[in-house]
This record gives C-alpha cells, structure tokens and sequence, in this order.
C-alpha cells in the first residue's frame, strides 16, 4: 500500500444500502436520473448496478476497485519462502524482493502494473 495516501475523492465510498434504495426506487417506478439525484449517486454508476442486478439478482452491490496481482495463498508462499531464504542466511534485499514478486507475478501470468514491466521489479510501495 502507499505510505502515506490521502484520499482525494469520494469515489466507492457509497454504502451498498444507498444503492439497493436507489434500485428500488427505479423498480417502483422513479426514473433512474431522479433516483440518482435523490440518493446521491452518478447517474450512469445506478444505470450500471441496475444492469447487474437484473442479470443477477444476487450482485453484490458495492464497488469492486481492489485490484490485486497476488491472492493470499500466493502472498503466502512468496512469504514463507522470504522467512525460509533468510533462515538459511540468504535474506533477500528490498530491491530483490521487488525482483522476486515480478518474477513469480510474470511466470503465474499475473495482471500487474506497467511500472513492473518497465522496471522489471515490483513498486517499492508493494513490499511494505
């Protein structure tokens, strides 16, 4: 994560509990744009939760904009063997940590940032 991010917008901060009111009021009957006003939200983000829910009526309503390159199962193995490595007196640097993880990110076929490709190493920010 960054070190010291400080947001600058309001951006997926809506409760799904808004949204799910806003959808209702749609069904019943108020138009989307009103609904959107009423409820705070952009027009086009209730447009796009209405499609959703009607192919999916079990959608979870809250903004999905964590993108991670790594799961936990893999952040875990990159973990144990960092801890493995160092008990055996070969500790890897921060810099070849970051080498590491775009390694395995590359080899697993991992969607990561374009920083990676052109540096050949994970962000610093990655490894904290």
């Amino acid at each position: 994560m960054v070190r010291n991010y400080k947001r600058k917008s309001t951006k997926g901060t809506t409760s799904s509990n808004v949204i799910a009111n806003a959808i209702q009021a749609v069904q019943c009957g108020e138009t989307v744009r009103g609904a959107s006003r009423i409820y705070g939200l952009d027009r086009m983000t209730l447009t796009r939760y209405i499609k959703r829910q009607r192919e999916n009526p079990n959608v979870q309503l809250k903004p999905t904009y964590k993108h991670r390159v790594f799961t936990n199962e893999e952040e875990d193995a990159l973990t144990e063997y960092l801890i493995f490595s160092s008990k055996l007196n070969f500790g890897l640097s921060k810099k070849m940590t970051c080498q590491l993880a775009y390694e395995f990110a590359k080899k697993n076929n991992k969607r990561f940032p374009p920083s990676w490709e052109r540096k050949k190493m994970a962000g610093v920010d990655w490894s904290c």
